[in-house]
């Protein structure tokens, strides 16, 4: 990247964002904490509806990839195309809501969608676990994980052009967030196994913590529409 873009790109957010670090650290913790709570709320949805073999497990498991992968390349590209915090924040929402109304609302009827196709390919022993795992991950976790993941790349960017930093200084912004957030997805698999799901279940659970990241998300939003005295400082600490 040039040393034009760069600036450009700093005017740019100076001109339209004024979010502190830390709610940027603290969105980027919540995401991989939530990403894996849905995983874990994938597992035992998945289980109860369709048994525990380790095709549906692995079923679960390759969506999940596939859909982290997209979701992290997706971000890279949503970065350059937005360039400020609040375009990301507009995509998190999304997702928010998507968790929200799937958990409050559709999952009895997607999960008797998985039920269906079960019966459907009865006599295929892959296909009669492999199938309705697949719909059910993509439809019940696909969406709110591919925009959740875009979150490590599109703040490595923002942080990256905002400052003028150059190609080292980039990947330890890469690798902060990616470690934080990492953090988030261990702290999320241990909280969601040993205590949300197993006392409060797989609703109040996704509900719960989806609560959490959307309002971290609305303040973000809510902070990128700050004067312009308070951008500055803002992105100056």
């Amino acid at each position: 990247m040039s040393e034009d873009e760069n600036e450009n790109g700093a005017a740019r957010l100076r001109a339209s964002d004024a979010v502190p670090r830390w709610l940027l650290y603290a969105v980027s913790f919540w995401g991989g904490f939530q990403i894996m709570v849905l995983e874990m709320c994938g597992f035992r949805v998945l289980q109860t509806h369709l048994g525990s073999s380790v095709i549906v497990t692995g079923t679960l498991l390759t969506v999940f990839m596939i859909v982290l992968s997209a979701g992290y390349y997706a971000g890279g590209l949503l970065s350059r195309k937005l360039g400020t915090a609040r375009g990301l924040f507009r995509v998190l929402v999304f997702g928010a809501l998507y968790t929200a109304i799937v958990t409050s609302l559709l999952l009895e009827p997607i999960t008797s969608l998985g039920l269906a196709l079960r019966a459907w390919f009865g006599a295929h022993p892959f296909l009669q676990g492999g199938v309705p795992a697949a719909v059910l991950s993509v439809l019940l976790y696909g969406p709110p994980v591919f925009l959740t993941c875009m979150i490590s790349p599109y703040w490595t960017r923002l942080q990256t052009v905002a400052s003028g930093q150059d190609g080292a200084d980039a990947g330890q912004e890469s690798g902060f967030f990616m470690a934080l957030s990492t953090v988030g997805s261990i702290a999320g698999t241990m909280v969601s196994s040993y205590l949300l799901i197993p006392f409060f279940g797989v609703v109040t659970a996704a509900s719960s913590t989806n609560a959490v990241l959307l309002l971290l998300v609305l303040a973000g939003w809510r902070l990128s529409y700050a004067p312009a005295s308070k951008q500055l400082a803002a992105v100056r600490t």
